[in-house]
Order: structure tokens, then sequence, then C-alpha cells
């Protein structure tokens, strides 16, 4: 576990380190508007993924986990395919409302953004099954294309005017980006062995695996929803109250702090989970303890180091970009990699929660976390700016971690095993 574990690190630093090159790199050469256009975009990717799979992988993934017999297990990536297959066209429709009701369907190349978006909800969804099966090493490096290995394809081409390549940099960015997901869709595909094939297979649509999984899943889908409202509504309240360019700061002080959240996800959520889910199948009560003990350890003192080395690093890289515009990032660096820590922490907690099918629970906790934010965005955000985007998150992140560690203690496990 631990070599899988720092392998997994290892590939998931290499992909930090280019997303963040490429992050410090564009900043630095196009305006401010323009990579504000593209951290909208990832937020509408983010959004796309999370509405559009009605977090069916609950339901599927933890069936697909749980059970030994092969027979069983190609039936649910099967029937998962084509849940997905009819969610998708419906999920395009509401993204094309929704850029447009933010007044932003001019700003986009719109067949590009489909197709990126598409493409972007394959590589989730079969990443999970790889991380189900195990196949860390291959679910990472699928990561390690999806969100960066395309980058440096896509600094050149904006950066060299010579390239005869049409539409705004934005444009080019998400050609180079979806060019990454179709890579890491095949990387997944390989890594998924003989049950690619089962995607395909000629059996028809199964309704009552549709219906079944839905309210199986109806609580962790309110999870999903108000965990995003959560994590995005601060970026769409930027962008509609203070405009694309101060979304671009936003963004640039959030890549400072997603490093913790990435490191923690591949590092040790990818390993641990699986583990988790099968400790509370089989009712291992000690093993589930010791997993949980051991996860929150690790991630602490991972999230101390990379603060440290996030701190010592910003001004310099702040010294390099030599953009007015940029330079408010650093005074408020200290309480995004508090908030960070926070989030990564109480991540441990809710994958144990998750594990132990305790959906109901956390559906009430993130349903009012998002409220809380959602509030405190609207109320702060057009007076304070950035610094009432942090104010409100670092309430509510406190409050919501000290719950699921509450939550998450043995004495308090209420989960139950489907049938």
């Amino acid at each position: 576990m631990l070599l899988t574990g720092l392998f997994s690190i290892g590939l998931r630093g290499l992909t930090l380190a280019l997303r963040f090159v490429f992050v410090v790199l564009l900043v630095k050469v196009v305006p401010p508007e323009e990579y504000g256009l593209y951290t909208l975009l990832g937020s509408i990717a983010t959004i796309f993924v999370f509405v559009t799979g009605l977090e069916f992988h609950t339901y599927a993934t933890r069936r697909f986990a749980a059970s030994e017999d092969i027979d069983t297990r190609r039936q649910i990536i099967q029937r998962h395919f084509r849940v997905d297959c009819l969610l998708v066209p419906v999920g395009l429709l509401l993204a094309v409302v929704g850029i447009w009701s933010i007044g932003r369907l001019s700003s986009y190349n719109l067949g590009i953004v489909c197709a990126l978006l598409v493409a972007e909800f394959a590589a989730t969804e079969l990443g999970r099954y790889a991380i189900i099966l195990r196949r860390n090493v291959a679910a990472n490096a699928a990561t390690l294309v999806r969100l960066s290995l395309w980058m440096p394809a896509a600094y050149v081409l904006v950066r060299s005017p010579s390239v005869p390549i049409p539409g705004r940099p934005v444009d080019i960015i998400a050609s180079c980006w979806l060019a990454g997901d179709v890579v890491a869709v095949l990387i997944c595909l390989t890594a998924l062995g003989d049950f690619r094939r089962y995607l395909t297979s000629p059996e028809g649509f199964n309704w009552r695996f549709l219906f079944e999984g839905a309210a199986k899943a109806r609580w962790y889908y309110g999870i999903a929803i108000f965990s995003l409202l959560r994590d995005q509504a601060d970026r769409l309240i930027i962008q509609a109250k203070m405009g694309t360019a101060d979304l671009a700061v936003y963004g640039v002080l959030q890549n400072f702090g997603g490093i913790i959240q990435s490191f923690v996800q591949a590092g040790f959520i990818a390993i641990y989970l699986p583990r988790l889910i099968e400790a509370f199948a089989k009712k291992d009560s000690l093993r589930e303890k010791m997993l949980a003990r051991r996860l929150y350890a690790q991630v602490i003192v991972l999230c101390a180091g990379i603060s440290v080395a996030i701190w010592a690093a910003v001004p310099f890289i702040l010294r390099y970009i030599a953009r007015p515009e940029y330079a408010q990032v650093f005074p408020l660096l200290p309480m995004l990699l508090a908030i960070q820590t926070i989030l990564a922490i109480s991540c441990v907690s809710h994958i144990v929660l998750y594990a132990r099918h305790d959906d109901r629970r956390l559906f009430w906790v993130d349903l009012l976390s998002g409220l809380c934010i959602l509030g405190g965005d609207l109320a702060l955000i057009p007076v304070y700016g950035l610094q009432g985007a942090l104010v409100t998150q670092i309430a509510v992140v406190i409050c919501v971690a000290a719950i699921k560690l509450y939550m998450a203690g043995p004495a308090n496990s209420r989960g139950e095993i489907p049938a």
C-alpha cells in the first residue's frame, strides 16, 4: 500500500507541477479576462460532471466494490454505461442554457465546449472504475493526462503568434484540454481490461437498474449538489458581481490552495477508499478504525508540509508574473491554506461516512453548509470582494469539519449495507 501510495503521489506531483507551471506562465502572457474565462470554464466542467452523473456512480461503484462475482461486476459496469449515455444529452442541454444564462454564450466556441464536457465526464466516470479495480497507477496516469499533460501544448499555441490557429486563447486551451481528455479515456479503457468490452454489449437498457440506483443515490446526489454549491458558488458570484478579471485573481489563488486537495485525493483517498468500503461491508470495525486513524495522520502531515512549501514559493512566483492585478493574492494565502487543510481533514471524515453508506446525515450537513456558503457569498462578496468569499468559507468549513469528525467516530456509525 505504501509503495502504491508513494507512486500515486509521484504521478499527482507531476500533474500538479505541470498545472502550476502552466498557470504561472499563462497568467503572465494573457489578459486577466482570458484567464478568468478559463477559470469559469473549469467551474462549468465541474458542475457538468456532477449534475449529469446524478452521482449514480455511488450506487454502481459501491455494488461493484462489494461484489466479488465477475458476472455481477460486468453487469454493473454495463448498465452504468447505458445510464450515462441517457443522461449526457440532458446534461449538455442544461450546460448550454446555463452558459447562456450568465451571458457568456459568445465567449466560447460552443462545439469545442460541448465535446470537452462529454470527454471530461467519460474520463471521470471511467477513472472511478479504475480506482475501484485498484488500477491506481493507470487512474493517476489518466489524471495526469486529463489535468495537465496537454498544458504545454496549449501554452505554446497561445504564446506563439505565428501559429495559424483561429479563436481566442480560451478556445485554444479548451481544444488542448479536450485532446487530453480523449487520451485519458483511452488509458482508463485499457486499465479496465476485459470489463471494457461489456460497455458495448447488446443487452438492452435496464430501467429497473436506473430507478433503483437513482433511489439509492438520491441522498448522495443531494450531498454532491450542495458540496458543489459550497465549492463553486464563490466563483460564480465573483464572476457575476465583480467580473472575469477578479475571477482570474481568485482562480490563481485557488490554484495554489488546490495543490493540497489534489495530493490528498490521489495519494491517500484513492488508496484507502476501496479498503474502507470493504472493511465496512465485512463488518470489520477494527480494520476500519485502523485505516481511518492512519489516513487522518498522513493527511495532516501532508497538509502541513505542502502549506509551508506554498507559502515559501508564492512571493517568488508573483515577482515572476509581474502583474499588479495578482499582487493581492499573497495577503490572502494564509487564510486559503487554512481552508484547504481543514477541508482535507473533513474529506477524510467524509469518505469514512461514505464508506459506511451514511448518506442521509451527510446530506443534511452538506445541505446546511451549501446554503450557508451561498448566503455568505451573496452578502459579503459584493461588499468585501475576495476577502468576503474566504471569510465565508473558513467559517463554514470549520463547522462542517467538526461535525463530520464527530459523525465519523466509531460510536456514531449509522450506515447500512444495501441489499
